[in-house]
């Protein structure tokens, strides 16, 4: 299945025009199956996906299940505290290993025939190949028999996990945002909580939606009475970055308490951006906490989200500070789940014929028209030299 088999050459070509003139993504680029396996296979494959917490797989032998570009995979910290990405799959009938967090594990046993990993994906042990009580067969050579690997990086303690392993350094990715972001000090993140999510829409939509501020005055009156829409701006960072910010966010209290915040220039003070490192890992940073959004897509009209909030340093993480800790996350999980309805609105109305790819505002929808070419030009790109080694 090829990109060409599922959108015209008419509908690429629309959507590359300037922005007042393109037409969107048409409707079986969010309702297709084929085209999510096309974007598992050429998109999130190859790319860098948040995988979730070196904190979450504190010790050797800790372990985690995870699902990248479709795909089960493994990440376990091995004895000498590094942390290894394997596809969840065992060598002999491709039985998956594991199916919860596993903690102080000496090795990985499969739960089928026994066929048994160390920490480091090497295969150990065949149980009973050469028949009852032989664990060995002549010819057999379990050298190359271990699990397959896949890259993993991390970065203030985030991990990244990229399938294909011929990603850029994660630095090189992340680059374009971090340079924006040079005044904060993310070594002092520290993990605060969060929710999870399960939407009835396309991964693509809570992306778009994520991109604009468009939408604020109609879906967020609240947020926009003191984050109005004229208060917020769009910016591009790099060719696989964009976002909006804020210029009047104000840190909020609890109980005559604020969160403790970075040392910041005034003005970086009292802004927020929120850019989507795509394809859809959504952040937020303000001066006085940090979040993520995993957009994780599961069918073409089911989506779910982890939402993970991160505030500056350990006095943060103080009980004195718990009230406005839980209020801080209570008003984003409150915004995000106005956001709930419209996006689900947008996958019930691309069923119906008469949606066409829609058209953008050239001032609002620069970001939502640049991730939609992004998708596509990487796909088409990775296509290309797919082709190429034919």
């Amino acid at each position: 299945m090829r990109i060409e088999n599922i959108l015209t050459p008419a509908a690429i070509g629309a959507l590359m025009r300037p922005t007042v003139k393109a037409t969107g993504l048409p409707a079986p680029a969010y309702t297709s199956s084929e085209f999510l396996g096309l974007e598992n296979e050429l998109i999130f494959g190859p790319g860098w996906i948040y995988a979730g917490r070196a904190a979450e797989i504190p010790g050797p032998g800790d372990g985690r299940p995870v699902t990248i570009a479709g795909q089960p995979l493994i990440l376990m910290r091995n004895r000498a505290g590094e942390i290894k990405a394997f596809h969840n799959v065992c060598s002999h009938r491709n039985a998956l290993l594991l199916r919860q967090p596993c903690s102080g594990r000496a090795a990985i046993a499969c739960p089928y025939h026994a066929w048994t990993y160390d920490l480091d994906g090497h295969l150990i042990a065949t149980p009973h190949v050469g028949g009852q009580g032989i664990h060995h067969a002549e010819g057999f050579d379990p050298s190359g028999l271990g699990l397959r690997g896949a890259r993993v990086e991390a970065w203030a303690g985030l991990l990244f996990v990229n399938l294909t392993g011929d990603a850029p350094p994660l630095g090189t990715w992340l680059k374009p945002v971090l340079q924006r972001w040079s005044a904060y000090d993310f070594g002092q993140l520290r993990h605060g909580g969060g929710r999870s999510y399960e939407i009835r829409t396309n991964w693509k939509h809570a992306v778009e939606n994520y991109l604009e501020s468009y939408h604020l005055p109609v879906v967020h009156p609240g947020l926009n009475s003191y984050s109005r829409m004229a208060d917020h701006y769009c910016f591009f960072a790099g060719e696989d970055a964009a976002g909006q910010g804020t210029t009047v966010y104000a840190p909020g209290s609890k109980e005559g308490r604020s969160l403790p915040a970075m040392p910041l220039a005034a003005e970086l003070v009292q802004r927020g951006e929120y850019p989507v490192f795509y394809p859809n890992l959504l952040t937020g940073l303000q001066a006085d906490h940090f979040f993520l959004i995993d957009v994780i897509p599961v069918a073409p009209g089911l989506t779910r989200e982890r939402f993970e909030i991160f505030f500056f340093g350990d006095a943060a993480m103080e009980d004195s500070h718990g009230a406005i800790r839980e209020q801080t996350i209570e008003r984003w999980n409150d915004v995000f789940l106005e956001d709930l309805d419209v996006v689900e609105r947008l996958q019930e109305a691309h069923a119906s014929p008469a949606a066409t790819g829609g058209r953008f505002s050239p001032v609002q929808d620069q970001a939502v028209h640049h991730f939609q070419r992004r998708l596509i030009e990487r796909m088409q790109a990775r296509e290309s030299l797919a082709r190429a080694a034919e």
